[in-house]
């Protein structure tokens, strides 16, 4: 029986040290993981703690590392984007589903930085992980297209405003200027136009 025992203590002592092994080169994995990546990894708490982020938060934000840990995950985020946040949180802790969103980010110069996030959550060790992708530059692009097709939009009516239309297919389009093709683009809807053309300004 003493044998016996001797031998189960040693194998528990083997499987103890190969867990801790393991243990040890998952830590080691993890911590390349963090380190290499070129986006912004976190372990937050339920609570919106940060229990964990890489440097590239540091890189993105202005902050150090250690202001970051001592602030809430809501807290840096825009006021706008404070309230949707908090709900995919909730939707995430109930459906226990990853989950993917946008919000703003304030960085420590003041200004705000747009990222999308992907996140899961690990209900038995009570924290989330999430990665987010800098979509600043994305967004700025996005906005300025918009501002683009609305002032072409608004160009296109004013120059709408100049066509009189007589009836029977007939129109004529006043303040034509040299260049100007908004004449034969209604000539091409099968509108008969003729065109009363203006001196340029």
């Amino acid at each position: 029986g003493f044998g016996i025992g001797i031998v189960l203590i040693l194998l528990a002592g083997l499987f103890v040290m190969r867990t801790l092994k393991q243990k040890d080169r998952a830590e080691a994995e993890l911590n390349r993981f963090f380190a290499s990546s070129p986006d912004m990894f976190c372990i937050v708490g339920l609570d919106t703690s940060f229990k964990r982020i890489n440097p590239v938060f540091e890189n993105l934000l202005g902050y150090s590392l250690e202001e970051i840990m001592t602030k809430s995950f809501l807290e840096l985020i825009h006021p706008e984007d404070r309230e949707a946040t908090i709900n995919e949180l909730s939707q995430l802790k109930s459906t226990l589903k990853p989950m993917s969103f946008e919000n703003r980010y304030l960085c420590k110069d003041g200004t705000f930085k747009w990222f999308s996030w992907k996140t899961t959550i690990v209900p038995e060790s009570s924290v989330f992980y999430g990665v987010a992708r800098d979509i600043t530059d994305k967004k700025r692009l996005e906005q300025e297209n918009i501002a683009a097709r609305k002032a072409a939009l608004a160009a296109s009516e004013a120059k709408v405003k100049h066509i009189i239309f007589l009836g029977d297919g007939d129109a004529i389009y006043e303040g034509a200027q040299q260049g100007d093709n908004t004449a034969s683009k209604i000539r091409n809807m099968g509108i008969t136009i003729s065109t009363v053309a203006t001196a340029a300004d």
